[in-house]
């Protein structure tokens, strides 16, 4: 007979199905035991579920179909968690101004807070206990603005180390090929600015592990980003926009408006591409 899951693996099991798991990613060993105590902790304890997200921006600094289909999407995944257990469950979404700026795109302080609204209106029609804290990566990693507001001093000190950075060569290849899509910044070599994103990570790992100890981290990387991830926490790899998909919604072409769309896109169609296009 098959085993008789406990409360807490009831709860993994709801949100670990094809729909919401990246399949391709899986997990990293360890991980699905370490998320099924912090259910079964908030369980016994009555204690809120902290769930940590990144959300980045792209060019375009206004809501549009991918957001919608995401937060859709995210609100139906976390709601199998809300409606198994009666405490908070609170989504801890980070907004990496600091990556948007590196990447060469203007942060929208009106983009975050449209991005706030509407996950907490698709959270809202899931149940009453599902909760969304937005937060700054520059302030959560104490970044130091530049007198002109449009980047971090910190930036300087990566440039300066980035060169002789050595990379596992998947991770390396991974984040260049993100670099050749989505970087706009000043940076020409593609393999220099990855390396700067690295170092951007590693920098902002320290403090997002402190400030969110005992979180869940939610994410729409894939496995190789493993080295650039809060350190210590266990990490689920969610799909996006739809399933099997992991397409950031931020980066993703608005006029992709229907589910059927975005599963023919070659974005995330064959193994190269699975390796590429993934960052903040």
């Amino acid at each position: 007979m098959p085993k008789k899951l406990s409360p807490a693996e009831e709860i993994y099991a709801a949100i670990a199905t094809q729909k919401h798991k990246y399949r391709r990613c899986g997990l990293q060993p360890g991980d699905q035991e370490r998320i099924t105590e912090i259910f079964d902790q908030a369980l016994e304890d009555g204690s809120p579920v902290e769930l940590l997200m990144f959300w980045g921006q792209g060019q375009r600094d206004y809501v549009a179909a991918p957001e919608e289909m995401a937060a859709e999407f995210l609100a139906i995944a976390l709601g199998n968690i809300s409606s198994r257990i009666s405490n908070d469950v609170v989504l801890n979404l980070v907004f990496c101004d600091s990556h948007i700026k590196f990447n060469g795109y203007e942060y929208s302080e009106e983009y975050q807070k449209q991005v706030t609204q509407l996950i907490r209106d698709k959270f809202a029609e899931q149940s009453g206990n599902l909760v969304v804290k937005p937060h700054l990566m520059s302030e959560v990693a104490g970044y130091t603005p530049t007198k002109d507001g449009k980047s971090f001093k910190q930036y300087q000190e990566f440039e300066g180390m980035a060169a002789s950075v050595e990379l596992d060569p998947e991770l390396q290849r991974s984040l260049t090929f993100a670099a050749m899509k989505n970087y706009k910044g000043q940076i020409e070599d593609p393999e220099l600015a990855a390396k700067n994103y690295y170092l951007l990570n590693l920098f902002e790992n320290g403090p997002l592990a402190e400030k969110f100890e005992g979180s869940i981290f939610l994410t729409y990387n894939n496995r190789l980003h493993k080295y650039i991830t809060p350190e210590g926490m266990p990490t689920f790899y969610m799909n996006s926009l739809n399933k099997n998909t992991s397409m950031k919604p931020w980066f993703t072409d608005e006029r992709i408006v229907e589910p059927a769309t975005l599963s023919q896109s070659p974005d995330i169609v064959g193994p190269a591409n699975d390796k590429g296009g993934r960052e903040r």
